[in-house]
């Protein structure tokens, strides 16, 4: 499956309207620094990894933030929002 990069926000790593390949997200885990695709309110955003919170029950909830931006994402990414990790 391929992506094709939109926007700014992952410069200089992605660049806005190349194609990149997206494996879809299976059972393997998740690591600080991958980036991954995710779905919120039906728009997909490609952000990198940089924190990982397990809860007590076990669940995780992921930080993720644009190499080019200086906050990351206002909110926690759970695993049922990814749909994949981008591959370089």
């Amino acid at each position: 499956m391929k992506i094709i990069a939109s926007g700014n926000s992952m410069l200089p790593t992605l660049i806005d309207g190349r194609k990149y390949k997206l494996h879809k997200l299976g059972k393997e885990d998740i690591h600080i620094g991958e980036i991954v695709v995710y779905k919120i309110e039906n728009v997909h955003i490609c952000h990198r990894v940089i924190k990982i919170v397990k809860s007590a029950d076990g669940s995780c909830f992921y930080k993720v933030k644009g190499d080019n931006c200086h906050k990351s994402d206002p909110y926690a990414v759970t695993r049922n929002m990814i749909i994949g990790k981008v591959v370089l």
